[in-house]
C-alpha cells in the first residue's frame, strides 16, 4: 500500500506503530508517480529501526543488490524476495535496470514514518509536457544546529518538469555561487548532502536549535584593519555562532539601507560553519566578480539553521510552482520563506502558461509558501518558471531555491574598500599599505611629524613612521638624517655616548673621540632602538 501524508499527528502514528508492529509499509512509484521512470543510477536506501522484527521486500523489474549499514553485501534479490536485516541502520539498494513501477516494503514496521530515501533521485519522464510533470512531495532531513538535531522540510512540487532530471539537496547550493542561480556550462559543480525521503522520515528528531551570532568583524593585512583592496587583497569576516549552520555575509553595496542577499546590487557570501568562532574570506569583489567602488559599506552576518537548497538542474518548468514547508513532530506544516537570485539567467526567462514571467529574485524578505492547504500561486506563494517546453531560464541552468528554519543576524559592521593605487597623502605608500601594514595615517604624509615622510621612513631610513625618535636617543629621526647619524642606532659611532648626549655636549656623534662608557638612553618600552615590531613591519612590506 501507499502511505499517504499523515492526517493524524506523526507522534500518534509512531505510537500506534510501536503498540502494534504489523504495518506493511510500501514506498515507491506510487509516491513518486508512475510517470516518473526511476533511472538505475539512483541509489536507494531503506531505514531499518528494529532488525529483530522488520524485513524488506522488493517489488519491481530489477534485480537489486542490497548492502548492510556496515558495507557488507547481503546478495542480489529478484522481485518478491524478502531481505532479512542483520542490524538497525540504512540498507543500500542498487538497481539493475530503470524502473517505472516499483516498491520497497518494510514488513512489520514498528512505525508509519518514511523509510525509503536517496541522496539523488534520477528521473526520466520522456517529455517536457505537463501531463508527465511531477506533482508530489518529497521530504528533506536537514541539520538542526547540532549532531543530535534534525529538522524536516517538505518540498511540495506542482508541475515540475524536466524530461530527464535529478532531485537532490544540500545546504549551500552550487559550489562557489553563494546562493545564485547560474548557467550550467559544464564547469559548475555541486554536492549532494541531504537524504530525500518519499515520506516524513522516522529517523528525524524534528527539532532545531535557535542560533545566536556575535562578535562580527572584518580584518585585513598584518594590522587587521577594516580595509580591503578590491580584487588585489583579501580579508576575513569573523564572527561567533552558538550552533552549526550556514553563514551569510551581506554587504549593502548600493547603500540603500537594505541587506539583500537576493540581488547582485549587494554582496552575498555563503559558507557552512561549525559552532564557535568562524571566518569567511573575501577578495573585495562583488558577486559578479567585478571591482567594488571605493567607499565604506555596512555589512552583517546572518547565521541559519536547517538551511536547504533545492537546485533545479536543467528543469525547464516549475508551474504552478514549488513550495517549502517545515514539518514538525506532530505532522503540522508551516510555510517557509523561499529565496533565490536568478540575475545571471533571467535573460532566458519565458512567459509561463498564465502569461507572467517568473520572478528574477525573491527579494530580501523572500516569498512565503503560505498555508499548506492553499493552492500554489505563481510568483505569489510559489517559485515558478517555464512553459513546459525545451526553453526558458531553466534550460541548461542550475536554478537555486533555498530556505531555512531558524536564523539570527549580527550587529552591523563597516568595511572600507580602496583601490590598489589609492594614495591620499601622496607619500608613495598606498592607503592600504599605510592602514593595514604600517599603521600610519593614509591622509598625512608624515604621521609622526619628525620631518621624514612615511614613505622615506619605511623605504629609505628604515625608521618607525609612528615614532619621531625610533632609537630613543633624544634626537628626532629627521634630525638624525640631517646630521648623518643612524636613526636606528642610539650611539652611531659606538663610543659609549648616545647621539643625543653627544649633540647636547658638543661632541661629534660620528667621531669616536670619547671612550667614557655611559649607558645608552633607552626607550620607554625598554628597547634600545629598531623595535622588533618595527623590523617585522619592514619585513612584511618586503623592505630591509
Amino acid at each position: 500500500m501507499r502511505l499517504t501524508r499523515p492526517s493524524a499527528p506523526l507522534s500518534t502514528l509512531l505510537l500506534l506503530g510501536l503498540m502494534a508492529p504489523s504495518l506493511s509499509h510500501a514506498e515507491g512509484s506510487g509516491d513518486l508517480q508512475t510517470t516518473q521512470d526511476l533511472e538505475s543510477r539512483t541509489t536507494l536506501y531503506v531505514d531499518i529501526l528494529d532488525a529483530s522484527v522488520e524485513t524488506i521486500t522488493w517489488t519491481g523489474a530489477s534485480t537489486i543488490t542490497v548492502t548492510d549499514p556496515a558495507g557488507k553485501s547481503l546478495g542480489t534479490f529478484t522481485s518478491g524476495r524478502t531481505i532479512t536485516p542483520t542490524t538497525a541502520g540504512a540498507y543500500k539498494v542498487t538497481l539493475s535496470t530503470d524502473e517505472s513501477a516499483w516498491d520497497l516494503t518494510v514488513n512489520d514496521a514498528i512505525d508509519g514514518g518514511g523509510r525509503v530515501w536517496s541522496y539523488v533521485w534520477y528521473v526520466d519522464t520522456g517529455s517536457y509536457g505537463s501531463s508527465v510533470a511531477l506533482n508530489t512531495s518529497v521530504y528533506i532531513m536537514v541539520d538542526g544546529g547540532s549532531s543530535s538535531d534534525t529538522a524536516v522540510i517538505e518540498l511540495l512540487l506542482d508541475g515540475f518538469s524536466g524530461y530527464v532530471y535529478q532531485v537532490f539537496a544540500n545546504s549551500y547550493g552550487v559550489d562557489d555561487a553563494d546562493g545564485r542561480s547560474v548557467i550550467n556550462d559544464g564547469t559548475r559543480t555541486l554536492a549532494v548532502e541531504y537524504p530525500i525521503y518519499l515520506n516524513p522520515p522516522s529517523k528525524a528528531t524534528y527539532t532545531s536549535l535557535t542560533p545566536s551570532v556575535s562578535a562580527a568583524g572584518f580584518a585585513s593585512g598584518a594590522l587587521e584593519c577594516d580595509t580591503v583592496v578590491s580584487g588585489s587583497s583579501s580579508g576575513e569576516f569573523s564572527f561567533t555562532s552558538t550552533v552549526d549552520g550556514v553563514a551569510h555575509v551581506i554587504c549593502d553595496l548600493n547603500n540603500d539601507g537594505v541587506f539583500d542577499f537576493t540581488t547582485d546590487d549587494d554582496l552575498h557570501l555563503l559558507d557552512n560553519i561549525s559552532k564557535g568562532a568562524s571566518t569567511i574570506t573575501w577578495d573585495g569583489l562583488d558577486n559578479t566578480g567585478a571591482n567594488i567602488p571605493e567607499g565604506s559599506y555596512d555589512c552583517e552576518v546572518l547565521v541559519t539553521v536547517g538551511e536547504f537548497h533545492q537546485v533545479a538542474n536543467d528543469i525547464e518548468t516549475s508551474y504552478k510552482g514549488l513550495r517549502m514547508f517545515e514539518v514538525d513532530a506532530a505532522g503540522a506544516r508551516t510555510g517557509l520563506d523561499m529565496y533565490w537570485n536568478d540575475s545571471e539567467v533571467q535573460y532566458k526567462a519565458a512567459a509561463m502558461p498564465n502569461g507572467d514571467i517568473g520572478l528574477e529574485t525573491s527579494g530580501p524578505n523572500g516569498v512565503n509558501s503560505g498555508s499548506y492547504t492553499a493552492a500554489a500561486s505563481p510568483n505569489s506563494n510559489a517559485r515558478a518558471w517555464g512553459q513546459f517546453a525545451d526553453s526558458g531560464k531553466g534550460n541548461n541552468s542550475l536554478l537555486d531555491t533555498y530556505t531555512f528554519v531558524e536564523s539570527d543576524t549580527s550587529a552591523t559592521l563597516t568595511v572600507t574598500v580602496v583601490r590598489s593605487t589609492t594614495n591620499s597623502d601622496g607619500d608613495c605608500l598606498t592607503d592600504a599599505e599605510e592602514s593595514c601594514e604600517v599603521g600610519s595615517d593614509p591622509t598625512v604624509d608624515d604621521t609622526d611629524g619628525d620631518g621624514l615622510d612615511d614613505c622615506e621612513e619605511v623605504n629609505t631610513t628604515g625608521s618607525d613612521a609612528l615614532d619621531p625618535d625610533t632609537d630613543g636617543d633624544g634626537l628626532g629621526d629627521g634630525d638624525e638624517v640631517g646630521l648623518g647619524t643612524d636613526p636606528l642606532d642610539g650611539d652611531t659611532d659606538g663610543d659609549g655616548l648616545g647621539d643625543g648626549d653627544e649633540v647636547d655636549g658638543g661632541t661629534d656623534p660620528l667621531d669616536v673621540g670619547h671612550r667614557r662608557r655611559r649607558p645608552r638612553r633607552r626607550r620607554r618600552d625598554g628597547s634600545r632602538h629598531g623595535s622588533p615590531r618595527h623590523r617585522q613591519r619592514r619585513r612584511r612590506l618586503g623592505r630591509r
